[in-house]
């Protein structure tokens, strides 16, 4: 009969002839044999494992590991967590995991002179899912405040490079607007991966496009193309000084082996400013909702990433032509619909429109949806201090739910203010309002020490963040 020890023992004794010994007794103890000058039989040696993976991170579903093992000194082998059951002694066995997740594979061997255990861990990773609405993209999918590249540039997260990470992608201008328009130069576009902290570029999937747009305003993340991969769109205004000439949006595309490519999103030319995207005629492509600085208008997408003005002009019977310049699409009072948000100057007049005069106020507006596929308009309070509107952001559920304006002074564009408006009752407060801060162009909801607040993704805003309730 034997008795397992765990960790050693040793003790000393004396033979009779004034010399000290020790035994030391490791694994097991069979008990009966003496520690004297004749030591008698060893016990038998314990198991011994040997456990590897041929590779520590694998692609969901495409991808496959092996596992390989050995053993010595043993009687049976029992895998456990990611596996499981009786294992031969020796053996190998391929790992084809169907979906993402952080996976632990333990082989226990076992023999008469005790047991071994080994454990690997394999890394499965899938590409990000491309969430419906270019608001969901990024403002729900949990974005962290990083420093990024630029101070000011339009940017949009997505797993770009189908590595199951959250990579970003930028557009900055390049051109002097205190200089001619003939000496305008195109926008530079770039893609980001994020390691260790930073932002590091890699163009390697950008195709090198003929042109980019002279001045990129803001670009949404969306599946444009139908290929489940992100795209993004590029909303242009055109050089920024009279005579304001406008100029095409542009998309960049995915397509075969990874790569990236640019064009034009439609032949129509305008001061395209605020934009949101989502499926807005219930086809399953992704629409594309633009502010121009008149009136907002709707962009449909034939599945291809190729955009045409909606004949009906659906917004034109719901808000006055005023200067709107800020769009974003979600689900405002959680019936299932994507309603419309709406902002800009609440102030009659309307710069940078050049096809259309407005005198209008442009309040922040939501346009519910409907089942019928109309909208019903609700006008939100106005702020008299901070009367341009930048951005939103709907955060809560049910008596909680609340949408958060990003509004600056007008037509100053200084200042920071941050508005909230509870959405049932239409209660407004203001919890943060400074004109001497420098404006911020978007807010995103943040999670710190897992407590909820508005901020942005950019440290370089220097935006100190605020409660949600």
């Amino acid at each position: 009969m034997q008795k397992r020890l765990y960790g050693s023992q040793s003790f000393s004794a004396n033979d009779g002839s004034n010399k000290t010994f020790r035994c030391a007794v490791i694994a097991t103890l069979a008990i009966g044999v003496s520690c004297g000058g004749d030591s008698g039989p060893a016990g038998p040696p314990a198991a011994i494992v040997g456990l590897s993976i041929s590779a520590p991170r694998v692609r969901a579903v495409t991808d496959s590991a092996t596992l390989t093992w050995t053993s010595q000194h043993a009687a049976s082998c029992t895998a456990s967590g990611a596996w499981s059951g009786s294992q031969p002694l020796t053996g190998k066995f391929v790992v084809r995991p169907g979906s993402a997740g952080l996976l632990t594979f333990s082989l226990q061997c076992v023999g008469e002179g005790g047991e071994a255990f080994a454990s690997v861990a394999l890394d499965v990773w899938a590409p990000l899912p491309v969430l419906a609405t270019s608001y969901a993209n990024f403002k729900e999918v949990g974005v962290a405040t990083t420093t990024l590249p630029y101070n000011s540039a339009i940017h949009g997260y997505g797993d770009f490079f189908q590595d199951g990470k959250r990579s970003l992608f930028t557009a900055i201008q390049t051109y002097n607007v205190n200089k001619p328009i003939e000496e305008a130069t195109g926008a530079k576009y770039e893609f980001w991966r994020f390691a260790n902290g930073t932002w590091t570029r890699d163009n390697s999937i950008l195709l090198a496009p003929a042109s980019t747009c002279i001045q990129p305003r803001q670009g949404l993340v969306a599946d444009f193309n139908g290929d489940g991969k992100p795209d993004v769109f590029i909303a242009c205004h055109g050089y920024d000084a009279p005579p304001f000439p406008g100029e095409r949006n542009q998309v960049v595309l995915s397509g075969a082996a990874g790569s990236y490519s640019v064009q034009d999103a439609s032949p129509d030319v305008g001061f395209w400013h605020g934009s949101a995207a989502g499926d807005m005629n219930g086809d399953g492509k992704i629409d594309v909702v633009l502010a121009p600085g008149n009136r907002p208008v709707l962009y449909i997408n034939d599945g291809a990433g190729h955009f045409s003005r909606d004949p009906t002009d659906r917004f034109a019977s719901l808000v006055a032509l005023a200067p709107w310049w800020t769009v974003e699409i979600t689900d405002v009072n959680e019936d299932g619909l994507l309603d419309v948000l709406i902002g800009g100057t609440e102030a009659a007049t309307c710069p940078g429109a050049t096809d259309q005069t407005c005198g209008s106020p442009a309040p922040p507006t939501v346009l519910v949806a409907t089942t019928s596929g109309a909208f019903t308009v609700v006008t939100l309070p106005h702020v008299p201090s901070e009367g341009l509107v930048l951005d939103f952001v709907v955060t809560g559920t049910g008596p909680s739910r609340a949408v958060w304006v990003n509004r600056i002074l007008a037509p100053t564009f200084n200042g920071r203010g941050l508005q909230r408006v509870v959405w049932t009752g239409l209660q407004s407060s203001v919890p943060y309002n400074n004109p001497a801060d420098n404006s911020v162009n978007w807010i995103v909801p943040v999670t710190i020490a897992g407590a909820r607040f508005i901020g942005t993704d950019n440290s370089r805003d220097n935006y100190t963040p605020i409660a949600v309730p």
